[in-house]
């Protein structure tokens, strides 16, 4: 087992070592003036040089704490975005997109979502099958009305894709069992403004008018 080697006062780029934290990690001062927890390890094997001050178009959030997300270093540049190696509080290490972090849209590695779900008694609800089958029509090929809906362009906003939480938190808990999810309009998205708990006369009212078919009398409709 190697032994603890003290690195207070020493320099790595602009970060000079004020202390040790314990757990692998300084209290760092950048040149700046700007002060941050490292890693060691971010340190010595130059992940990090400064506090992002020497290079303006990279903010660097390494040490910084979104959510349950840590940044323990960064990772690089995919598709011109910033990705920075976090750990999830549960111990779940993954590559995240820094604005994702920034912006709160990203705070935990699922596990905060899932324990939501759960001390909610959420996860058996008519509103969590109804999340889940709307998923499914817009992003599942194999499933029988994806035609009507993905097929068609209609998706679930990013918003709600992977957080029912979001998604409940917006449309509420169902007034009555007789009520469905429903798009105001039918030519855009799921998504915030555009959904509502509906009867059934109020859906059929609001139907897409499907084509006529060869051979066919009247009008076909579906959602």
């Amino acid at each position: 087992m190697s032994s603890f080697i003290d690195r207070t006062g020493q320099q790595f780029g602009k970060w000079t070592l004020l202390s040790y934290e314990g757990n692998k990690r300084y209290q760092c001062q950048c040149e700046c003036g700007t002060i941050k927890s490292l890693s060691t390890s971010s340190l010595t094997r130059g992940h990090t040089h400064s506090c992002g001050c020497s290079h303006p178009n990279k903010i660097d959030l390494t040490g910084n704490k979104y959510g349950r997300w840590s940044v323990l270093s960064y990772w690089g540049k995919k598709n011109n975005k910033q990705y920075w190696n976090c750990r999830c509080e549960c111990g779940t290490e993954r590559t995240v997109w820094g604005g994702q972090l920034r912006n709160n849209s990203s705070v935990s590695c699922g596990c905060h979502h899932k324990e939501l779900i759960s001390s909610h008694n959420l996860s058996q609800s008519s509103e969590y099958r109804c999340w889940t089958a709307m998923k499914q029509r817009c992003h599942n090929p194999d499933n029988p009305t994806y035609p009507y809906y993905g097929g068609r362009g209609i998706s679930v906003c990013e918003e709600w894709k992977n957080d029912f939480m979001a998604f409940y938190n917006h449309v509420g808990p169902k007034p009555s069992p007789e009520l469905s999810l429903d798009r105001i309009e039918n030519d855009r998205n799921y998504e915030p403004g555009n959904v509502r708990w509906a009867t059934s006369i109020v859906q059929a009212n609001n139907q897409r008018p499907k084509r006529k078919q060869k051979g066919s009398s009247g009008t076909c409709f579906h959602t």
